[in-house]
């Protein structure tokens, strides 16, 4: 979600659907009441009898890139990674604070105002969320023992005709399994 706690529009369906106006409201009362969040801030709600398979439910609120104007350089988005690895790592730890043990995240997008920026944006957020996901684990007592990243735009959002044809042709070539080998050569900054 964004400082004005607004969550993603695909996001906010599910959750309406499941959880009916009870985060809404949640997020309009700290409106009300001028409690505004900071980027890399969380909040977590218990769903409490909700109709969501989960114990808790973490917001993270993500990072304004820009205030209105178009990032056409790819390199400025990525000058931001550092600062964006930080913010994900804090925001693991404060949840492994909380004894939680499984989570399922989505690709955590800053925000971006149009579109030609999304790209460029959402390849900066997954690597700097595997080099925080891989900082934080670096530590021994760890209590998170289960990450689950939900890209929406890959494995959510309906595929059109081309994506389907190549995602058939990529998957023959593809072993069996999913789990995939990071190495050091995958853009980190964490040393």
């Amino acid at each position: 979600m964004n400082d004005k706690y607004r969550i993603h529009k695909a996001f906010d369906r599910q959750i309406q659907t499941m959880a009916g106006a009870f985060f809404s409201n949640y997020f309009k009362e700290l409106k009300i009441k001028s409690k505004l969040g900071h980027e890399g801030d969380i909040i977590l709600l218990p769903c409490r009898g909700l109709k969501i398979p989960a114990k808790v439910f973490v917001f993270f609120i993500v990072p304004r890139l820009s205030n209105g104007e178009v990032i056409k350089d790819k390199s400025s988005i990525d000058l931001f990674q550092t600062t964006y690895e930080q913010m994900i790592c804090h925001a693991l730890q404060s949840i492994d604070q909380h004894g939680i043990t499984n989570i399922a995240m989505p690709i955590l997008e800053p925000s971006v105002k149009f579109t030609a920026e999304r790209r460029n944006a959402n390849e900066m957020t997954a690597r700097a969320m595997i080099c925080a996901i891989r900082q934080y684990s670096l530590n021994s007592s760890i209590k998170l023992k289960r990450i689950i990243i939900v890209d929406y735009e890959v494995q959510i959002k309906r595929m059109s005709k081309h994506v389907k044809k190549y995602h058939a042709a990529v998957q023959k070539s593809l072993p069996l399994t999913n789990n995939i080998d990071f190495d050091g050569d995958d853009g980190q900054s964490f040393a």
